[in-house]
């Protein structure tokens, strides 16, 4: 299973819900890209946390390309931000926002991505408050193609990576090799 894969997770790659800077260029596959993919998995499981069981498969899944992420960031979002009647202002400046003014990385994309990034820029003192949607909405902020190229390693490793999340859930030792429990 992935123990075979030999791939060595950081130790503390599931403590935090911050996403580690990455310098450019990526070396895809060093231990900086590596953290980062491992952060994004585990921001992803808490974001799907009302869905019953999260299998491996699943978690790959939501977070392959910048489209699937959008769409979870966008749910998690409705579902937090709903009571506070902030979805709704959302809605609103996303119906307000001009084609033209959205800057490039926003141009194709669901324009409610847009206005949840204001209204996050906006809000940013009471929103600190829930890392989930703070880590959503800054992975949002990556350009498409450069997070797609980011996470193609998933292609090849990612059930192993989300194997590693899931297992760090739920408190068992990690089903990768070279991954100690903090």
């Amino acid at each position: 299973m992935s123990e075979q894969v030999g791939l060595k997770v950081p130790v503390n790659a599931f403590s935090s819900m911050e996403l580690p800077s990455l310098g450019k260029p990526v070396v895809v596959g060093e231990h900086s890209h590596l953290f980062w993919l491992c952060r994004v998995m585990w921001i992803a499981l808490h974001a799907m946390k009302e869905e019953r069981q999260v299998l491996p498969r699943a978690l790959v899944e939501r977070v392959h390309t910048h489209e699937k992420l959008d769409q979870l960031c966008l749910e998690y979002a409705q579902s937090s931000l709903r009571a506070e009647g902030a979805w709704a202002e959302i809605i609103r400046s996303a119906e307000a926002l001009a084609a033209p003014s959205l800057p490039l990385r926003f141009k194709h994309r669901d324009r409610r991505i847009a206005a949840l990034k204001l209204y996050v820029g906006k809000h940013a003192s009471t929103i600190k408050a829930d890392p989930v949607l703070t880590g959503l909405t800054a992975l949002c902020d990556f350009d498409p193609d450069h997070f797609d190229s980011l996470v193609a390693m998933l292609a090849q490793h990612g059930l192993a990576v989300a194997e590693a999340a899931l297992a760090a859930s739920t408190g068992e030792r990690y089903g990768i090799k070279g991954a100690e429990r903090a």
